[in-house]
């Protein structure tokens, strides 16, 4: 408690081993007892006593994540626990066992892929180490590995565990980036059931989390081989959608629609969808993956691209006459073009560059 006090709001409990205590002087028995029912009835005990400590915190602050680690023998599993707090399932101990693979990843996987239907994935905490290939042999380097490893976390169980000293600011950086676009949407991935596409290894694994009332969630696609696929989100809230981070996508009738080409084998696509949106306007198809989508103070919509591309935007009637500002470094690398339709206006940006700002004011 003096530790919430201090501002902690996250605990992960280890070693907290049920071993069978035998002692008659720690309230579970005598020594009118015989010392095997001592035992057994402070291994029953045990595990009452850990959840009704996580009870009592909880109920002390109920924002408080208590996470008890079931990596080990000695430990306890029950519905009981998980009322309060979460099970940790399992970490990938690269930076301890030097296996800097996607192998120890793809593995974990399995924990969500067989358990998402019964167990939500928040609930269900595990954590991978989530280095690059700079950490390999040049005989095992493999592109893109952080990644691979960040978003087979963002599946389910949130974790990275390892030491992260043997990472460089880079890729920290790289972590920290896709972790915030991550936060952006993770109430509404915590609050559906994960559409699972393929198994464990295959071309493509698929696993979609969308709140479709809130036209909001993200899709991670992995590939166990070179491939080019396209795949349909379910039915979505057309205007509460504000837009996609991270990968080029199209709205076709109601669903997002991904273009998805793995370069080579075991490689992972990552795809945020803000929604929830109030404000009017949406972002209706990119060819470009784009770094940031927000709405500002001001009713000012702000765009940052990834990569060169054309942004289509869905400019509502009620939003007035767009006032466009964009900020780049070359000065004319910016072609808005605009086109009438039933509701409003299609704005169309073409961003010749990477890297371009564009703000959007609505005079209404």
């Amino acid at each position: 408690k003096k530790l919430i006090d201090m501002g902690c709001t996250y605990f992960k409990w280890d070693a907290l081993d049920g071993w069978y205590c035998y002692s008659d002087q720690h309230n579970h028995g005598d020594r009118t007892h015989q010392a095997s029912e001592r035992g057994d009835r402070y291994g029953y005990e045990y595990v009452h006593i850990v959840n009704n400590i996580a009870r009592e915190l909880t109920q002390y602050n109920p924002y408080l994540v208590i996470v008890y680690d079931i990596t080990e023998s000695g430990r306890f599993v029950g519905l009981d626990f998980l009322s309060q707090g979460r099970y940790f399932w399992m970490n990938n101990g690269a930076s301890g066992y030097y296996d800097y693979t996607n192998l120890r990843a793809k593995s974990m996987r399995t924990i969500y892929y067989r358990y998402n239907q019964v167990l939500p994935s928040a609930l269900q905490t595990a954590a991978n180490y989530p280095h690059d290939r700079r950490n390999q042999p040049k005989d095992r380097r493999s592109l893109g590995s952080q990644e691979y490893n960040i978003y087979s976390s963002l599946v389910g169980g949130n974790g990275f565990w390892g030491n992260l000293g043997k990472m460089d600011d880079d890729e920290r950086e790289n972590v920290g980036q896709i972790s915030s676009k991550y936060k952006r949407v993770a109430n509404s991935v915590f609050a559906v059931r994960p559409k699972v596409t393929g198994s464990i290894g295959s071309s493509p694994e698929v696993y979609e989390f969308i709140d479709p009332e809130k036209a909001e969630g993200q899709v991670i696609a992995f590939s166990g081989s070179i491939l080019k696929t396209t795949y349909h989100t379910q039915p979505i809230q057309l205007d509460k959608l504000l837009g996609v981070l991270n990968h080029s996508y199209s709205v076709v009738d109601n669903h997002i629609r991904f273009d998805f080409e793995f370069t080579e084998p075991d490689a992972v696509r990552g795809c945020f969808i803000l929604g929830d949106n109030q404000f009017g306007a949406s972002i209706v198809k990119s060819t470009c993956w784009l770094n940031d989508i927000r709405i500002e103070e001001n009713s000012l919509l702000k765009i940052i691209n990834g990569a060169p591309g054309t942004v289509v935007i869905n400019w509502q009637e009620k939003l007035g006459q767009p006032v466009f500002e964009t900020k780049n470094s070359g000065g004319n690398e910016v072609v808005i073009t605009m086109d009438n339709y039933e509701k409003g206006v299609l704005i169309i940006v073409d961003m010749k560059e990477c890297d371009v700002s564009l703000k959007i004011k609505s005079d209404f």
